[in-house]
């Protein structure tokens, strides 16, 4: 995701928010006070501090109600009332000022006239003809920090006389309208001291709900939040929306710092330790992040090492498990003893027959661990499921019909059920695939029939029926908790694409559906290089209501990415196929015998995948390095793009997942997405073929894309 660098810091700490456009949620509060200015004219809007009061009646002020009404705010608590004359210059000094800067016409206020007859001089000078000009409009006043103001007038700071002043005030004009903001809850009040006013009507304003937080802490930021974030950060700050925006601010600083494309938990945590004190917050952050960061222990870790939702940490362990192994190193050659010498040469034979034993393709299976993994289960624990959406079910092919046993004879041509009429022809040319790239199998080397999805010309291998071993060992050092247990999977034979689905297919499946925004299921399908710049290659022209897309020139071939899990479920169903699952997606990747990656067990390099790039100009086309084909003939199964597959993401998955077929759990924490990618901090680990991560359905990146499934068709 290209970094959108902001002029300032977005979030507001020492003051209230102003700019509408950082403004989120309270819609019940603004549709209470339109509903009840009906029915009084005197209001109440009382909560702690911190909540939000000052920022609403900033929002008033900026027109946040109908255009019959106009608001301004006077903070009472600046307001000095040892006499009258003093208390109504002051008044009417704030109420000037305010509507000057909205533009409204105020008459300039004679001083001397307000030391003589304040009362005359205000309704004169001011009220009377302000409220002419308004015509048939309203004046809703404000008082701020109203609180302040009764706590002085019952302490006989203030005239007595001057709440009773306000309220003939209310009296003599019915176009004003007065709004109370305060802290204390109105059933405290002082009842002698607000005596002449009927309290009736009240809001409560409480902490921001889980929709409002999200919106604030995600859309103004220039970078990604993942929902464990924003969930964490809800979670420690009760939703106190002053709380929220105070680490919002210290997140978004460290983000332009280091010029991150996306904040995780570890970087929440860092600025609780590094930026922030416990006596800059209204609510008691501090012991509540105690409370909740032995749940997500795995999870933080995970992120330091890797910045990906959902990834257990391993690099952070690697180096010390090194950095032992050297020390004991050092110390075997400094004493040179044979004991030494003798434990050295055992622990580099134990070394070598771990890195090099690999579980046969004819070996009897191991039983499948049944006992569920600590760390998977608290890393876990704090994000709540994601429902699983009924018409997701309904509407795709998530669970085929199990098929017969597939043979040589299963290349006969799909149906088509759908198809794409591209504005622009589609690359025809198929490449082929070189013998010589072909990865030794169990069985004698031979790549599996090929049939070409008419609606696209994508080219689909047959992946034959077979059972493999998913998931990695415990002793693995490259992976995370959520790999294990590793168990026994059966599997139905299926389709897969040669290549991941590329720019010019996924164009001219945005000309069928005329738009791309809410177009797959409600969801934006992909985004097109006038949204996100260059790291798309899709161009999108035309007016509004006459739309087309077509491609970058040059970049037909690429791999599409900007798409969303709704986006590609979208492609493949109007493509009469299916995103892959999960347990299908890791078979076509490392084949039977257990491979690390689809090319085998020897480690990556430039010329097998495109990985650890710092530039998104080291993307190549769907059908380079064929070097890194998997054993089934399968293209960039390893790096390129994160592909989305069908599965629901939970970490402990494995505990209890069928033997046969796996379609994922019903709900999780999101969609998972296999294979690594080319930015930077995809290194070998990240693009192993059993490696899991997941993103929200919704997200979209210039890392993901995506390619189709099928099940071969029945015999007749």
């Amino acid at each position: 995701m290209e970094v959108r660098q902001a002029k300032h810091n977005p979030y507001t700490i020492n003051g209230p928010v102003v700019d509408q456009d950082l403004f989120f949620g309270r819609q019940q509060f603004f549709a209470w006070l339109q509903e009840h200015l009906e029915q009084s004219r005197l209001l109440v809007l009382h909560g702690n501090r911190g909540m939000g009061k000052t920022s609403i009646l900033c929002q008033l002020e900026a027109g946040r109600l109908e255009p019959g009404i106009v608001a301004v705010t006077v903070d009472a608590a600046t307001l000095t009332g040892d006499t009258l004359s003093g208390f109504m210059w002051q008044l009417g000094q704030q109420m000037s000022q305010g509507l000057s800067q909205q533009g409204v016409v105020v008459p300039l206020l004679d001083k001397d006239g307000f030391i003589a007859t304040p009362r005359r001089a205000f309704n004169n000078q001011l009220l009377s003809p302000l409220l002419k000009h308004l015509e048939n409009r309203c004046l809703l006043l404000a008082f701020d920090n109203m609180d302040e103001f009764i706590r002085q007038v019952q302490e006989r700071f203030f005239e007595q006389t001057i709440l009773s002043h306000l309220y003939h005030l209310l009296q003599e004009y019915d176009q004003l309208i007065y709004l109370f903001a305060l802290e204390s809850n109105p059933a405290a009040l002082p009842f002698d001291v607000l005596a002449p006013f009927q309290l009736n009507h009240f809001y409560q304003l409480d902490a921001l709900d889980r929709e409002d937080a999200l919106d604030l802490m995600r859309r103004p930021a220039p970078y990604r939040v993942f929902t464990e974030v924003s969930d964490y950060v809800l979670d420690i700050t009760g939703g106190h929306p002053a709380d929220v925006q105070r680490i919002c601010h210290a997140l978004y600083e460290r983000a332009q710092q280091s010029n991150l494309t996306q904040v995780t938990l570890a970087d929440v945590f860092t600025v609780l330790q590094t930026s922030l004190r416990e006596s800059d917050f209204y609510t008691p952050v501090y012991r509540r992040q105690a409370t909740t960061t032995a749940q997500i222990i795995p999870a933080i870790t995970g992120q330091l090492a890797t910045g990906y939702p959902g990834r257990p940490g391993r690099r952070s362990l690697r180096r010390p498990v090194l950095l032992v192994a050297f020390l004991f190193l050092v110390i075997a050659f400094a004493f040179a003893t044979p004991r030494l010498r003798q434990i050295w040469a055992v622990a580099q034979g134990s070394q070598t027959a771990t890195a090099t034993s690999r579980p046969a393709a004819t070996a009897t299976l191991p039983p499948r661990a049944t006992a569920t993994r600590a760390a998977v289960t608290a890393q876990a624990t704090p994000r709540p499921a994601i429902p699983t959406r009924p018409e997701l079910a309904e509407s795709g092919d998530l669970t085929p019909p199990t098929p017969p046993t597939a043979t040589a004879t299963a290349t006969a041509t799909p149906i088509a059920t759908s198809t794409i009429p591209a504005t622009r022809p589609l690359p025809s040319a198929t490449p082929s695939l070189p013998s010589a790239t072909c990865a030794p199998l169990p069985a004698p080397c031979s790549l599996p029939p090929t049939i070409v999805r008419e609606q696209d010309g994508m080219p689909m291998r047959l992946i034959p029926a077979g059972a493999f071993l998913m998931g990695s060992e415990e002793t693995n050092p490259s992976a995370g908790p959520d790999e294990f247990p590793q168990h026994e999977v059966a599997l139905d034979a299926f389709y897969l694409d040669q290549y991941e689905v590329n720019v010019a297919q996924y164009t001219a499946f945005l000309n069928t559906q005329g738009a791309y925004q809410g177009a797959c299921q409600g969801y934006d399908c992909a985004w097109p290089r006038l949204i996100v710049g260059y790291t798309s290659y899709i161009v999108e022209e035309g007016q509004e209501g006459e739309r087309s897309y077509s491609v970058w020139p040059g970049y037909d071939n690429y791999p599409v990415n900007h798409v969303s899990w709704y986006g590609a479920f979208a492609y493949c169903q109007a493509m009469a196929a299916r995103l892959p699952t999960e347990a299908e997606w890791e078979y076509a990747a490392r084949g039977a015998d257990g491979r690390e990656y689809p090319w085998g067990n020897e480690p990556p390099d430039q010329t097998r995948a495109v990985f650890r790039s710092n530039t998104f100009q080291d993307l190549k086309p769907v059908d380079a390095l064929p070097g890194g084909v998997s054993p089934f003939g399968i293209y960039a199964l390893a790096g390129s793009m994160w592909e989305w597959v069908a599965d629901w993401y939970r970490p402990d998955y494995y505990d209890n997942s069928p033997a046969g077929n796996p379609q994922g759990p019903a709900s999780g924490l999101g969609r998972v997405t296999r294979g690594g990618a080319w930015p930077n901090n995809n290194e070998e680990d990240r693009i192993r073929s059993a490696n899991r991560n997941w993103l929200e359905p919704d997200f979209i990146s210039s890392a993901v894309g995506f390619r189709c499934a099928r099940t071969p068709l029945p015999n007749p």
